[in-house]
């Protein structure tokens, strides 16, 4: 599978670092940190950037250890239940190195529903069930530059 480029690693293991404050600070206050997001938004409302919203979703078994899957996803706030504007799913290896692994992209409002929801990794029972190559490198290639435009857009 292939990860994020050096300089991709990076801005997400800085979103991830803000994850796991957010995380922390939830917990400190008695409050369910798997239950609430992290948002982003250095723009703020009337920006026309939409906020990123982080979550850590579940654990997966890859290669003999575990892996954390992290979405990443814009949320039009203004649309009711939101709009992902995109969402990615990244897979997260902290056991050899910091391996940052895309796994599924989403966007609504697709024509197509196939276009839609694309999983480049399928799970089941915590385990990788199926694997698409073309797939994963695809989005691992519009993840590089999506770091780079997240860097920017929220000042990180």
């Amino acid at each position: 599978m292939k990860n994020l480029s050096k300089e991709a690693t990076a801005i997400f293991l800085t979103i991830l670092s803000r994850l796991e404050e957010h995380e922390q600070s939830l917990k400190q206050n008695g409050r369910n940190e798997d239950a609430e997001a992290l948002i982003i938004d250095a723009n703020g409302p009337g920006s026309g950037i939409m906020p990123l919203v982080v979550k850590r979703l579940e654990s997966a078994k890859l290669g003999g250890g575990e892996v954390a899957i992290i979405s990443l996803a814009h949320h039009a706030a203004s649309i009711p239940g939101g709009f992902r504007d995109p969402e990615m799913r990244f897979m997260v290896n902290r056991r050899d190195g910091e391996a940052v692994i895309p796994c599924y992209f989403g966007m609504d409002g697709c024509p197509n529903p196939a276009y839609g929801e694309q999983p480049a990794v399928l799970f089941e029972e915590g385990r990788v069930k199926e694997y698409y190559p073309r797939k994963q490198a695809g989005q691992t290639a519009f993840a590089n530059q999506w770091m780079k435009n997240l860097k920017h857009q929220q000042n990180l």
